[in-house]
């Protein structure tokens, strides 16, 4: 049984639940977790924690724009020594990613560029999956599904990629980048 987590931004909508429910149907082991700061999502990238750092794919169930992430945004006087402040972008990611080998499938808009890409493969990364512009919400969510679909029917990577790329121009958007 394959298993993958779900990672999620704020105001996401359904979409993380509706990711789960489809990939719990397929068969895969589900983790969920809600980023409630942006230091939790920082905790997540540099492998500190022990649950998903097992956890072979992960689904970044995020909001970008121009390439950054939106994090949740917090009251000024309860952010942490040194937390970013959201949108969190290439310059603050440097030297941060310490991945253990993971598949990143992100339905964030605009974050499927090289740059971002290339940070997490150098950082551990298996392969990284994006969006290259604004991508339809309802677009997002049927692209991971058709993903999840084929990869757990044996599909490989690229096959199951290709094959969720090609449904309409919108899943088109996504980018495959993969480690070397």
């Amino acid at each position: 049984m394959k298993s993958i987590g779900i990672i999620v931004g704020p105001e996401v909508g359904n979409e993380p639940e509706a990711i789960r429910q489809t990939a719990e149907y397929f068969g895969y082991q589900v983790v969920v977790k809600y980023l409630g700061r942006p230091n939790d999502f920082m905790q997540l990238l540099r492998g500190e924690d022990r649950l998903f750092n097992r956890l072979k794919t992960w689904v970044l169930s995020v909001h970008g724009a121009a390439g950054q992430f939106i994090l949740p945004e917090l009251d000024p006087s309860i952010y942490e020594d040194d937390e970013p402040l959201s949108p969190l972008g290439l310059e603050r990611l440097q030297n941060q990613i310490q991945l253990k080998k993971q598949v990143i499938l992100n339905t964030g808009c605009t974050l499927g560029h090289k740059p971002l890409a290339e940070l997490f493969i150098s950082g551990g990364a298996k392969a990284y999956i994006g969006a290259t512009d604004y991508v339809e919400g309802n677009a997002a969510l049927l692209f991971i599904t058709r993903f999840l679909y084929e990869w757990q029917k044996g599909a490989g990577l690229p096959t199951a990629f290709d094959r969720a790329a090609a449904i309409d121009q919108e899943t088109g958007l996504f980018r495959l980048f993969r480690s070397s």
